[in-house]
């Protein structure tokens, strides 16, 4: 489980050299677009940012802003990054909310750069941030990077790069808010509960998680609990490939029928284990399969838990194909490398857009390489603090911010078809939360784990994050 979240949303298969480099200058441009129909003149702001923010050693951040000429320091901030743990934040500026969009089709080599109407621009500044090891940030000389790969030392980082950022733009005043997608919001969370306990305060209003991995090492490999909250999105893939009856019944008829049959049948009789009568146990393996569209037989023989990975491997075995981790609609040649995931965008097309739209939008000149290969190769060499990627996760934390900042607010975004931080995992999250953050607002979405790589899920995705800056 700790490998599969060091992949999330850094699928990539190039990384850069940091020695001898280019010198990257920062630069500011003037531009105008329109976004949910408001025409808007702004700035993009790419900068450096020289910071110690622990005994580690200093580090160079860059980061690239865009800011509405007319901004008051009343106008909210928004601070954006991926996950990984050390992913650049190309993903979510280049494919979601950036003023400009890659639109990725059959063909990720001949994916257009498009306007993009569906950057919240029109209701929040946004700052997009690289970890240093990624895109064009650095590790300095005298730095000791493997001792920022940690979750604690991750947070402190960007906590300094906050401080900073709102310092030099003179954003004292502005509300801010963090949206992070996968590790990404373990980070957005632990950076939030570090400023909870500082002084002075920053004014932080909410959090937008997006594939939150905040409790999915929690539930991995707890049997009951772990199906349970992996039969929805097992049952969406089901019907998205056309494996379960769609007769009588909407798609949110049929996910309520699952989520209902998860909680109540499947939940009492993984508790009773060997007391369950035979025909009990014939009869809930057939309504899983009816459910699932798994034979009935595989259920038996797993003792009713089939895990997301067999689950992958056997929806579509009659065809000779197995399902994508990130988004499970995705199919690969069950032949194909397991740890090849189909439905992870390459980081090659996206890389290569990204640099043409720095070279032109953003005006940069000599570039360095651009990061897109995390510096953690492997999840031994990340410390995971007091809460490891085994049983323990960070749900709890979440509980203590919450009580610490009772009126921040929080939502989560889920994608049915993501088979890395399934959907039951989000609902469970907040279903065991307590205090405000049981108050927290879930999304969901007909996409994977990147809710945003179709123009109709973007658009939805987008909309909720307006409204959740905005407070409609």
């Amino acid at each position: 489980m700790r490998l599969t979240i060091l992949l999330l949303c850094a699928a990539a298969l190039m990384c850069g050299a940091q020695g001898a480099e280019p010198q990257l200058r920062g630069k500011t441009l003037d531009h105008q677009g329109q976004f949910a129909g408001q025409t808007l003149s702004y700035r993009s702001v790419v900068e450096h940012f020289s910071l110690t923010p622990t005994r580690h050693g200093p580090l160079t951040l860059v980061s690239t802003s865009y800011i509405a000429e007319q901004a008051g320091h009343q106008r909210p901030v928004l601070f954006v990054f991926n996950g990984g743990p050390l992913a650049p934040s190309m993903y979510l500026h280049l494919l979601a909310l950036g003023p400009k969009r890659l639109v990725l089709g059959d063909d990720p080599q001949a994916a257009p750069l498009i306007n993009n109407p569906h950057s919240p621009l029109d209701v929040a500044d946004l700052v997009f941030y690289d970890p240093a090891g990624t895109g064009f940030s650095r590790f300095d000389a005298d730095a000791n990077p493997t001792g920022y790969f940690a979750t604690q030392s991750d947070a402190e980082t960007l906590l300094a790069f906050m401080r900073a950022w709102v310092q030099r733009h003179r954003r004292q005043g502005s509300p801010l808010y963090l949206l992070g997608e996968s590790y990404g919001s373990i980070r957005a969370v632990e950076a939030a509960l570090a400023l909870s306990h500082q002084n002075p305060k920053l004014p932080l209003k909410g959090l937008f998680l997006l594939g939150q991995a905040l409790n999915v090492s929690s539930l991995a490999g707890q049997g009951p609990l772990q199906a349970v909250s992996d039969l929805p999105t097992q049952s969406a893939l089901g019907w998205y490939h056309g494996k379960v009856s769609h007769q009588g019944r909407t798609f949110e008829q049929f996910m309520a029928q699952s989520r209902e049959f998860a909680a109540g049948p499947l939940l009492k009789a993984l508790y009773l284990g060997n007391r369950l009568a035979e025909q009990d146990r014939l009869a809930l393996a057939n309504r899983l399969s009816a459910l699932t569209g798994l034979n009935t037989a595989l259920y038996l023989k797993a003792g009713l838990k089939v895990d997301m990975a067999t689950f992958r491997e056997n929806l579509l075995a009659d065809k000779g194909l197995r399902l994508g981790q990130a988004d499970g609609r995705v199919t690969a040649p069950l032949q194909q490398d397991p740890n090849t995931d189909p439905s992870m965008p390459l980081s090659g097309p996206v890389e290569k857009a990204y640099l043409a739209f720095a070279q032109g939008f953003l005006g940069l000149r000599k570039l360095p390489p651009y990061l897109t290969d995390s510096p953690v190769k492997t999840s031994a060499q990340w410390h995971w603090g007091l809460a490891p990627f085994t049983r323990q996760g960070y749900e709890g934390d979440l509980d203590e911010l919450m009580a610490r900042m009772p009126t921040l607010k929080l939502a989560l975004g889920v994608g049915y078809f993501d088979t890395l931080t399934p959907v039951g995992a989000s609902e469970y999250l907040l279903q065991q939360a307590s205090g405000p953050a049981a108050q927290g607002r879930l999304y969901y979405y007909q996409s994977g784990h990147m809710s945003y790589t179709s123009s109709s899920e973007l658009a939805r995705f987008s909309q909720d994050l307006r409204r959740f800056i905005s407070g409609d």
